[in-house]
């Protein structure tokens, strides 16, 4: 009798747990770890220009679990990127309501007082040019900036929003919740870094989608359609002659707020 108890508590404390560990799991899209000791949670793994460096998993420089991500560029490159695995996150489409959640680690070294642009995160267009959204880093200033808008198919509509300092050597946990759509009166940004609300509600010039033609029916990027991919890793201007790596870890993509918050840094991580 007391075996069987036992059992049944057992089952009941696994099944409780199963239930509320993770209430929101319902709502997450998609989760990027590296611990499987491989990139088996990435679509496509970029490479780099020069080199050839691909991204790599990293042990010794970890917020949470086992391994983090390295991208790393060498003098004269231009990318090392992954591109996340869940279908949906490849073709984000007018309309669409998301939040996004990640951890990126700067090292001391990267050259941010230049001009040249370098870019962490894109909601790339399915073509050419620059990105209608993306996190980036440097051009003249030790700064994060949230832009995007070059290379709108009606001509540059470029916009940004300073993200505040770069900090060196720490990992910096970043939120983005983005409803997209290439109308920019309904496209929004709403962004917090380490908890901080720092931008609420706000417009790219350029929407935070492309239209896949001009007003004038040209389609002068090539696209296919009217969507955007979750592209992290790092790409830059070939004319940076350093050699670097930005680190990430636990990605995530939901629906909701809830769902695509982190779980605490591991303990000793910084």
């Amino acid at each position: 009798m007391t075996k069987r108890v036992g059992i049944a508590v057992l089952v009941a404390l696994l099944l409780t747990g199963c239930s509320s560990t993770d209430p929101d799991q319902s709502d997450v899209l998609w989760t990027g770890t590296y611990d499987s000791g491989y990139l088996s949670d990435f679509a496509q793994i970029g490479q780099n220009d020069a080199g050839p460096i691909r991204p790599e998993v990293e042990s010794s420089i970890v917020a949470d679990g086992q391994f983090a991500g390295a991208y790393r560029i060498p003098p004269r490159g231009t990318r090392s990127e992954t591109i996340a695995g869940d279908v949906r996150l490849r073709k984000i489409s007018e309309g669409d309501d998301l939040w996004f959640g990640w951890r990126i680690r700067i090292p001391a070294g990267l050259p941010t007082r230049i001009p040249q642009y370098q870019k962490l995160v894109e909601w790339q267009n399915p073509s050419f040019g620059d990105p209608p959204l993306s996190l980036t880093v440097g051009q003249s200033a030790d700064v994060f900036r949230a832009e995007g808008g070059f290379d709108n198919p009606n001509g540059n509509r470029h916009s940004s929003v300073d993200l505040g300092p770069v900090a060196f050597d720490r990992w910096i946990t970043w939120l983005w919740h983005i409803k997209f759509s290439t109308n920019p009166d309904i496209g929004t940004v709403t962004i917090w870094r380490d908890g901080d609300q720092l931008i609420n509600d706000w417009h790219p010039t350029g929407g935070t989608l492309y239209p896949q033609f001009a007003a004038d029916g040209s389609n002068p990027n090539n696209a296919d359609g009217v969507y955007v991919s979750w592209k992290q890793g790092y790409s830059r201007d070939p004319s940076i002659l350093t050699d670097n790596t930005v680190y990430f870890d636990s990605l995530r993509a939901a629906t909701s707020r809830a769902g695509a918050e982190l779980p605490p840094l591991k303990q000793g991580a910084q």
